[in-house]
């Protein structure tokens, strides 16, 4: 008799629960008072695909994990080709004891379902209860998904004022005047910088500076590993003395030996060659060492990601700059590029301090889109702040830019439309 009052009050709050959310806690939760279980899972069927909704207690069931992909291949399996009104399933590797309970109606059939886990199993009593509690679960299940669609049908088909004033609202929205806009990652990068770059394929053996530190002109930046240079140079020396020697002794012999004076012309060429070989040996040394040419701060990332590193000639290394001039980079990925002109507003947000916006002036629209470093295509415009508070480059954030008046449905559609047209080809 318990468990007849037990199953009725159950009933009575699944039919009262409000969202979906609520009927899946009671279902996973309060169960348990009519027959004790160890875990419980709600369910809901997808087009015939078991999505897990719930899970007892305070546990967070991983979606994509093991346990629940075995789960929904075992609901799956069990419910193929099944009236049953209940399935019981004996103990595997990733589960105990286990009582599928699936919830159908006449009319919206398979809604979704209980998983029920238990270590001992379940009596054939327990068992028929909760069929029957599963029966009423799943008319106050079908009453739940259709009772949002069902208040919007109700406005919709309804002959009064309701509906004129649904249909109005909609009308009024579609033809409400709003501006293009785009949102997209904005920068503050140095303004006519100096990019300080590698002056021949090596490996950097020392960053003399740290991120940030004030710079002089002339001052050393960078210092390039030159052990093999030097013994490069060592070998040009040797080899230019050598090849004077030469052509000092060949000399000597051409006053007794007429016919050698040609292998003497070949002697001086190959001094001149040698001489050129020494010259440029002694010019990289002197460019091993990487100088600024002007004041500023040194602006890169870190040393250690710089010392050590091969490097290619013309790869850069940092950037020279001056810290109180800048301007905002702001990236515009092709897709979301709306038509913009030096007179559109931006406004920008840093991730420093996101509530404080700053108003720019768009300098210069990039003409084609560009890579970036991660592969994206964007478009690169450079807006000059104003009236905005000492920024740091490197400061990262959020730009919108404003474009041309348009109408609000116009706006929502935009960008649905060219995709639609991008794969269709329409």
């Amino acid at each position: 008799m318990e468990k007849l009052f037990l199953l009725l009050e159950l009933q009575r709050r699944a039919q009262e629960a409000e969202t979906r959310q609520a009927f899946a806690h009671i279902a996973v939760n309060e169960t348990h008072k009519l027959t004790p279980y160890r875990q419980a899972i709600f369910w809901r069927s997808a087009a015939g695909v078991p999505v897990l909704e719930k899970v007892s207690g305070t546990a967070v069931l991983d979606d994509k994990g093991p346990y629940a992909l075995a789960v929904r291949d075992e609901i799956r399996r069990a419910l193929d080709g099944s009236a049953k009104s209940s399935i019981v399933l004996a103990p595997a590797a990733h589960h105990q004891h286990v009582l599928i309970l699936p919830f159908k109606t006449a009319a919206d059939g398979l809604l979704g379902g209980l998983w029920l886990e238990n270590e001992k199993g379940f009596v054939d009593a327990d068992i028929h209860i909760l069929e029957e509690l599963a029966f009423s679960y799943a008319h106050s299940l079908a009453l739940l998904s259709a009772r949002g669609s069902r208040t919007v049908l109700t406005l919709l088909r309804s002959k009064g004022r309701y509906r004129k004033y649904l249909v109005g609202a909609a009308l009024l929205f579609a033809v409400f005047p709003t501006r293009l806009s785009i949102t997209a990652p904005a920068e503050i990068v140095a303004r006519d910088a100096e990019i300080i770059t590698i002056p021949y394929d090596g490996m950097i053996e020392e960053i003399k500076v740290s991120p940030g530190d004030r710079v002089v002109k002339g001052q050393v930046v960078a210092a390039m590993e030159h052990t093999a240079l030097a013994a490069q140079m060592d070998m040009a020396a040797q080899e230019l003395k050598a090849t004077e020697s030469s052509v000092a002794r060949l000399s000597r012999e051409s006053l007794a030996t007429p016919e050698k004076k040609g292998d003497l012309t070949a002697a001086a060429s190959e001094i001149e060659s040698k001489r050129l070989q020494l010259e440029y040996a002694q010019d990289l040394s002197e460019r091993s060492e990487i100088k600024s040419n002007r004041d500023g701060i040194a602006v890169f990332s870190d040393t250690t990601s710089l010392e050590g590193k091969p490097m290619a000639t013309g790869e850069k290394v940092m950037v020279i700059a001056d810290s109180s001039q800048y301007d905002v980079l702001i990236r515009i990925p092709v897709d979301a590029m709306v038509p913009v002109s030096e007179d559109s507003a931006v406004t920008f947000y840093l991730n420093v301090s996101p509530l404080s916006g700053y108003d720019a002036r768009i300098k210069s629209i990039g003409y084609q889109a560009s890579p970036d470093s991660d592969g994206l295509l964007t478009y690169k415009i450079h807006a000059v702040p104003e009236n905005a508070d000492e920024m740091r480059i490197g400061w990262k954030g959020t730009a919108r830019i404003h474009g041309n008046w348009t109408i609000m449905s116009y706006a929502v559609l935009r960008r649905p439309l060219a995709v639609f047209r991008r794969l269709s080809g329409l």
